[in-house]
């Protein structure tokens, strides 16, 4: 968690899913610390879909590419950018977009 805090930016926003990992204490300071806003999905609902399909298609960019390294995880994510995110939550009807 402590390499994924450093990569982040004053103004981002970490959008963590109703896992045990995600509810530790030092998890949302180390966010928060680097400016960051931290932010839960409920534990079912649309946003969950969102979340999902964002992984699906992360998981579709690495299965595509090789050698798979820290490299090409981080072009993956990349690849799932904002308004991409943005699109799959308003197709899910998220009113917080």
């Amino acid at each position: 968690m402590g390499c994924f805090a450093r990569t982040l930016l004053s103004g981002d926003v970490v959008i963590m899913v109703n896992l045990s990992c995600h509810k530790k204490a030092l998890v949302e300071r180390l966010i928060q610390a680097s400016g960051a806003e931290v932010r839960h999905l409920p534990a079912h609902g649309p946003d969950l879909d969102s979340i999902e399909e964002m992984f699906r298609r992360v998981k579709e960019f690495l299965r595509t590419t090789s050698p798979r390294t820290i490299d090409t995880m981080g072009d993956a994510l990349r690849a799932v950018n904002a308004s991409v995110m943005i699109g799959l939550y308003k197709h899910a009807g998220c009113r917080y977009v």
